[in-house]
């Protein structure tokens, strides 16, 4: 009886479909400071690999991107409060288990307006 061979490990991908977001309904008129909050929102396969959470990334403008948080695997939301005015801000999200990490969502792109006196 011959030794069985290598056993071949099926890697699963981490993905993240779709991001959005979305200013507060009502933050644009009673913003304080000039400030509003951000509602983003994303999906993750229930089929998908088991994660450990989302890394949530936010860049200015042409900026690198940067970490601004991470939320548990059973999360699909979050709301920023300080997103400065007129100052145009792109997020994405990964998906992350241990050190590996999904490639990054689409971004989507806001810039929150000056409130008006």
């Amino acid at each position: 009886m011959s030794a069985p061979g290598p056993r071949r490990r099926e890697r699963q991908a981490l993905c993240v479909l779709i991001l959005m977001a979305s200013l507060m309904a009502t933050a644009c008129p009673t913003h304080l400071h000039g400030r509003a909050p951000v509602v983003l929102a994303w999906d993750y396969p229930e089929a998908a690999a088991p994660i450990d959470g989302f890394l949530i990334q936010r860049r200015t403008d042409m900026g690198s991107w940067q970490e601004i948080g991470r939320v548990g695997a059973t999360l699909r939301t979050i709301t920023y409060t300080a997103a400065p005015p007129n100052t145009p801000l792109c997020y994405q999200v990964l998906a992350y288990r241990g050190q590996a990490y999904s490639p990054p969502s689409n971004e989507v792109c806001l810039t929150i307006p000056t409130r008006q006196p």
